[in-house]
């Protein structure tokens, strides 16, 4: 289980991406479905608890999700060691799917996505100064997005993914920036794929 459809897109464009490369992607045993939000994770376990289902959640982490995220952890709803929060690959407080990606290829997927050129393009440092509150790229896409001129489609969590689904090659470059994010990929999926 994974936060909403926005996050299937992004594991599924990684997950090809690292197997064009020779190397493992999420093992397709696994099949993704939305949950919705830390939330809903416990209702929809519950619900098919009788399915003999294997669950494994990977979810967004933001900050007040802390006591909730102990909670499901401590919680005999999913078998121990099945529940991780993306914040625990990436070593910080809190982080979304989108913070797999390194900034400046998170950017570029923005830019591509929303045609932003000239006076809207965005960069890592356009990106941070958007939100200097957060180091969570969707909160600071948010931020940048809102002080788009009206001309920019608004931004939401799903178009990005979508862009990229359509455009796999942009994981296929050597670039610095896609060498790490393909490597963070990996270890989530690597994860994942012992629980088998």
């Amino acid at each position: 289980m994974v936060e909403g459809p926005g996050d299937i897109l992004y594991i599924q464009a990684l997950s090809d991406a690292l197997k064009r490369r020779g190397r493992l992607g999420l093992d397709s045993r696994w099949t993704l479905c939305p949950a919705g939000g830390i939330d809903k994770i416990r209702p929809f376990v519950a619900m098919f608890a009788g399915n003999a289902l294997h669950v494994a959640v990977l979810s967004d982490q933001a900050q007040g999700d802390k006591r909730k995220v102990e909670e499901m952890k401590r919680s005999e709803v999913l078998k121990a060691g099945h529940f991780f929060t993306l914040a625990d690959f990436l070593g910080r407080p809190e982080a979304d799917i989108e913070d797999v990606f390194e900034p400046g290829l998170y950017a570029t997927i923005l830019n591509s996505t929303y045609s932003l050129a000239d006076a809207t393009l965005l960069d890592v440092k356009r990106l941070a100064d958007a939100n200097k509150g957060t180091a969570r790229l969707v909160k600071q896409a948010e931020a940048a997005f809102a002080v788009m001129p009206e001309t920019v489609a608004g931004f939401d969590h799903f178009t990005p993914a979508g862009w990229l689904i359509r455009n796999p090659k942009t994981l296929d470059g050597k670039s610095a920036l896609v060498t790490a994010t393909l490597d963070r990929a990996q270890t989530i999926f690597d994860t994942y794929n012992k629980l088998l």
